[in-house]
């Protein structure tokens, strides 16, 4: 039996969906920090697959979330965070992609948005935001 990428992503994007907001955690495919996380896994290199950030710490490389973090969040990702459609962390630098980036604090790096992009203190690099 061949799995299809296709079908792997779906059950992915299906444990994301259903596991993360229900246990308030994650699974973590790793060895030591880098792998794999699915749900609020609080520290990961690598890639990370979350609903909405609660307990995270940093992510280096890609963070792919479906809604912004929790207000007392104090995330930082360090790489590419892609929002379908929204994503934020505290703290961001590198690469933001989505309808809508909201980072707390300092975005650093190059950010398009649908909808809108906005950063509480600095915004270094470029962004763009289609409405605001």
């Amino acid at each position: 039996m061949r799995v299809r990428p296709a079908s792997l992503f779906g059950l992915t994007v299906l444990l994301v969906l259903v596991a993360s907001p229900l246990s308030g955690q994650g699974l973590k495919v790793a060895v030591g920090d880098v792998g794999l996380g699915v749900g609020d896994v609080p520290r990961l290199d690598g890639l990370r697959l979350n609903f909405r950030d609660d307990q995270l710490r940093l992510v280096r490389g890609v963070n792919v979330t479906i809604w912004t973090p929790y207000e007392h969040s104090e995330g930082v990702v360090q790489g590419v965070a892609l929002g379908l459609p929204l994503t934020g962390a505290n703290e961001m630098a590198g690469l933001a992609l989505g309808a809508g980036i909201a980072v707390n604090r300092t975005f650093s790096g190059i950010g398009l948005a649908a909808i809108g992009l906005g950063a509480g203190e600095d915004l270094q690099g470029i962004g763009f935001g289609g409405v605001g």
